[in-house]
């Protein structure tokens, strides 16, 4: 599996008006093989590794053995957050995506936050699935 794309909005640290995207196919990255992910304390380097789990597998493996969950990851003070993971596996290109909604669109809490998944075959521009369950067996059947 190669990650090609990592888009997020309002993960933990991250907290942005519009999507951060990661984009390993631009020019930036293009002839590197081995990436490192670096920075000082509160960059946002778990972050992104947060997010690439989230999106394929709706966990957070430091989360394990707490209370956590994912309405914890969302940034202090946002309504929404998203995940989402381009990927490639036996050339076939897929996107994994989670995002969550804690609010409606008048600003009043929700007391169930409304969560999205799907995950899609873009080589042949197909939904594989939007169910919870069935993403994460499709995740490790495809990869």
């Amino acid at each position: 599996m190669k990650i090609l794309k990592i888009e997020l909005k309002n993960i933990n640290s991250l907290k942005s008006d519009s999507p951060i995207v990661i984009d390993f196919e631009s020019e930036q990255f293009k002839d590197v093989g081995l990436y490192a992910i670096t920075g000082s304390t509160g960059a946002g380097k778990t972050t992104v590794l947060d997010a690439i789990t989230i999106a394929l597998y709706h966990s957070v493996p430091r989360f394990k053995g707490t209370k956590g969950t994912l309405t914890n990851v969302v940034s202090y003070g946002a309504t929404e957050a998203f995940s989402r993971v381009t990927f490639e596996n036996e050339d076939i290109i897929y996107e994994a995506y989670w995002g969550i909604r804690l609010a409606s669109s008048t600003g009043k809490k929700l007391m169930n936050p409304q969560e999205e998944v799907s995950l899609k075959n873009l080589t042949s521009n197909t939904i594989m699935t939007s169910q919870k369950r069935a993403l994460i067996v499709d995740i490790i059947r495809v990869t």
